[in-house]
């Protein structure tokens, strides 16, 4: 897979306004449109292994991060951010 740095920044921004619920992931339909089947849960966990999301209850919801916080920050005043 490679990485889709615009998919991140929807699944942060996702974040940011509410968290992911893994147990309902229908919020997905909002990505399928654009991305393969599984392609976004692979970039929800690209996110928790670089810090930017971390698991309340890895069966429940994902929320975002302080390092997740500032990296939406860069993303947006045009700064390096990955």
């Amino acid at each position: 897979m490679k990485r889709d740095k615009r998919l991140i920044r929807k699944v942060l921004e996702y974040a940011e306004s509410e968290r992911i619920d893994t147990g309902d992931m229908g919020f997905l339909e909002e990505f399928s449109q654009d991305h393969a089947g599984g392609i976004v849960e692979e970039h929800i966990g690209l996110c928790v292994e670089a810090g930017f999301l971390h698991y309340i209850n890895p069966t429940d919801y994902v929320d975002l991060t302080w390092k997740g916080h500032n990296a939406l920050d860069n993303i947006r005043a045009g700064r390096e951010w990955v």
